[in-house]
């Protein structure tokens, strides 16, 4: 029997190695975003169940329905915690990889040729030459790309002023008169009928023929078209608006990011959301021991996105968002512009809200979650989960 032979790969693939090890990275953030879609959907069928989901009949379910949905959920659940854990594992074996590769050592001396070369050997027989190996198959195209952010729409430019409106035509000549028809003759007077009896009503004559119709006049002839007018002036082209700002430049991936969940069972008002689980993680976004807020680096941006779905027992809008953190005592300082999120289900409905914020820092920063709905949050269902990637 003979050896096996590996194939033949053409076109030789040669990447770097740190380059290989951003592509793994990339794909762990990939996953991450596809388990966001998942969660995402459970709370849609917890929605759906429930009559919640906005758009959407509610069916006609009982308690056993319910809590059949439940179970799926919670199952899902437990799956997607199963692989948060497999990436946390993968992302710890990746970022322990060593890209620091040294350059190749240089060439040592040649040695000594020692003693003269002996007598040429016989030519041994010609082998049989082996099968041709299997092409190996073709590996799975990269996952694409986030598409950046759209640029802002330029300013409009200002209207050009409106052109002079051209000269009234000349008013045609009125066409003349047609001549009037002649009257018809008038037809001849029935004889009166003759006095009845009295008492008798007597007959009624008979009424006179009518006089024909007179002919009809011939019709005037048709004015002359009056000369059309000149056309206005072309009124003059308005100035181009500004060209529009460029821009912002798509995400890039970088190795500083954090994802957490949580599934705690409720959140006071303008409380901070605790997380009860936390990674996958990397680089310098850390959370603090109380695990209700993060640290971002300085000098950097960063994109924090979110989604909680949770049951709202109050009358009120439930309403979240994003605030920065005093690091030193812990509290509130201010909203992140842009991250707050509301949803009009209330009176014991399980609503969804999800929101993003970008965050600029010039020294190191705390961001947090807080519940700004007017009540608790939860106290049935709960569940949130929120990524941090940095992208300069």
């Amino acid at each position: 029997m003979s050896q096996a032979n590996l194939p033949n790969i053409t076109p030789t693939i040669s990447i770097a190695r740190d380059d290989a090890v951003n592509l793994l990275l990339s794909s762990i953030a990939m996953e991450e975003l596809g388990l966001s879609h998942i969660i995402n959907a459970e709370g849609e069928k917890l929605q759906y169940i429930l009559g919640t989901l906005p758009g959407v009949t509610a069916p006609d379910a009982t308690i056993g329905d319910v809590l059949a949905m439940n179970e799926s959920v919670r199952n899902m659940m437990r799956d997607i915690v199963k692989k948060e854990f497999i990436l946390t594992n993968k992302l710890e074996t990746v970022l322990n990889a060593s890209i620091m590769v040294g350059p190749t050592g240089a060439t040592g001396a040649t040695g000594n040729p020692g003693g003269p070369p002996g007598p040429q050997g016989e030519q041994g027989i010609q082998g049989i030459v082996g099968p041709a190996g299997i092409t190996g198959q073709t590996g799975e195209t990269g996952a694409t790309g986030m598409t950046g952010l759209t640029g802002v729409t330029g300013i409009t430019g200002p209207t050009g002023e409106t052109g002079l409106t051209g000269a009234t035509g000349l008013t045609g000549l009125t066409g003349l008169t047609g001549l009037t028809g002649l009257t018809g003759e008038t037809g001849a007077t029935g004889a009166t009928g003759l006095t009845g009896l009295t008492g008798l009503t007597g007959e009624t004559g008979i009424t006179g023929i009518t006089g024909a119709t007179g002919l009809t006049g011939a019709t005037g002839l048709t004015g002359l078209t009056g000369v059309t007018g000149l056309t206005g002036v072309t009124g003059q082209t308005g100035m181009t608006g500004m060209t529009g700002m460029t821009g912002l430049t798509g995400v890039a991936f970088f190795a500083d990011f954090f994802s957490a969940a949580s599934t705690e069972f409720q959140v006071g008002f303008d409380e901070m959301v605790t997380w009860s689980v936390t990674g996958p993680a990397s680089g310098t976004i850390a959370i603090n021991d109380t695990n209700q807020f993060f640290t971002l680096p300085a000098d950097s941006t960063v994109l924090v996105q979110y989604y909680v779905n949770a049951q709202n027992n109050s009358l009120d809008p439930m309403e979240f968002q994003l605030y920065t953190v005093d690091l030193d005592s812990g509290a509130l300082k201010m909203g992140v512009t842009g991250s707050i999120s509301t949803s009009p289900l209330n009176n014991m409905a399980v609503a969804s809200v999800g929101g993003a914020g970008i965050i600029g820092t010039t020294a190191t920063q705390g961001v947090a979650l807080v519940n700004d709905t007017n009540s608790v949050i939860g106290e049935g269902v709960f569940f949130a989960n929120i990524q941090l990637i940095r992208i300069n």
